[in-house]
């Protein structure tokens, strides 16, 4: 192999390893720094550790309770989880220490292959940013999520736009790698994530 071809190849190295999954202790989010559209679908795989009685988002963001733009999964207080698509909700019953796979969109919300149905309408668009393993409440996040993201899509118009995987950086920092604009996305809250390789 010439020094130029092995050049190259270092520089299509991964600046990652990829884990299992990054789980949040209950204070810990990820601020995907995309803004959803009208035409958008939310595919991820999580597991709660902890079902209570205080909203925990698995992801989600509103300008407030039960707006346009809200899009949203949730535990609710009554012990259910709920998927907000604007001002409809979706309850359902999941288990802690399970791993579920999830698809949102206006179309439609399947859990493990389970259709509950769509909503009549898009939702509006804002200037909000989603937010992962919280909420982004008018730009505040809360209602953070205690459990584990094994890898969360969004799609517009049928488009990947934004396809995160959990990592470790160069110096070993859990973190999301979007494999779309090639950044990795670090904990904006307090205390760290951990992890399974």
């Amino acid at each position: 192999m010439t020094d130029r071809r092995r050049f190259l190849f270092k520089k299509q190295e991964m600046p990652y390893t990829k884990i299992k999954y990054i789980e949040s202790t209950g204070t810990q989010y990820i601020d995907t720094k995309y803004i959803c559209g009208n035409d958008v679908r939310i595919e991820t795989e999580f597991e709660y550790l902890q079902i209570d009685s205080v909203f925990r988002c698995v992801y989600g963001k509103q300008t407030k309770t039960a707006a346009e733009d809200a899009i949203t999964v949730s535990q609710a207080v009554n012990y259910k989880v709920q998927a907000y698509w604007k001002t409809n909700l979706t309850p359902f019953t999941l288990e802690k220490d399970r791993k579920y796979k999830m698809l949102q969109s206006q179309n439609a919300l399947v859990l493990d292959g389970v259709d509950y149905g769509g909503w009549s309408s898009s939702v509006t668009k804002s200037k909000l940013t989603m937010y992962l393993m919280a909420r982004n409440n008018n730009g505040v996040a809360g209602n953070f999520f205690k459990g584990r993201i094994y890898g969360f899509k969004i799609y517009e118009n049928n488009i990947l736009v934004l396809n995160l995987i959990p990592v470790l950086d160069d110096n070993k920092v859990p973190c999301f790698y979007d494999k779309i604009s090639n950044e990795l996305l670090y904990n904006k809250g307090t205390g760290e994530f951990n992890y399974s390789l």
